[in-house]
């Protein structure tokens, strides 16, 4: 693994501990939640941007990005 992959999967890690908090799920269905959401990819997609802010500002773009694609289906 380089580097880059280290710190997403910190990212990916970090996250999903935030939105098992917040949204009151378990481990496995914050995990669910992220693979029916695509929040996985979506933090890969993202990383040069996640990887230079802190987790609850991380926290925030990854639900106004859910946000903005309920809104255009």
């Amino acid at each position: 693994m380089t580097g880059k992959d280290n710190i997403a999967t910190m990212i990916k890690v970090e996250q999903l501990d935030l939105f098992k908090q917040e949204l009151g799920l378990t481990y496995r269905q914050a995990s669910e939640y992220f693979d029916e959401n695509g929040i996985w990819q979506l933090i890969d997609d993202c990383y040069e941007g996640f990887h230079v802010q802190g987790p609850w500002a991380t926290f925030e773009d990854i639900n106004q990005c859910l946000e903005n694609r309920r809104q255009n289906q």
